[in-house]
């Protein structure tokens, strides 16, 4: 379903459902919130967002800190599960 229509609340927030290449309009509306700025992004310059976490991102460095943000955050929490090995003792 390709439905954009504008109709219903053009100038409140729209809700969409991402998919890999397109979008779909669950509520209509004039824009979305960038998932990292929070400013307004009106759906006519709607150009990045992630399907799997079902945001949208005012513009491509938005997208790239959100992803690296996520990857240290990820990286930090597996750095917590892994205990401290002591350096140089064998254990024999």
């Amino acid at each position: 379903m390709d439905d954009k229509s504008f109709s219903g609340k053009p100038n409140g927030p729209a809700r969409l459902r991402y998919d890999l290449s397109d979008y779909q309009v669950l509520t209509p509306g004039s824009f979305v919130f960038c998932a990292v700025t929070g400013k307004p992004i009106p759906l006519e310059e709607l150009r990045y967002w992630n399907p799997v976490r079902q945001e949208a991102y005012c513009d491509a460095a938005a997208s790239t800190a959100r992803e690296g943000a996520l990857n240290r955050d990820q990286a930090s929490g597996l750095n917590r599960l892994i205990p401290d090995l002591p350096v140089g003792e064998s254990g024999h």
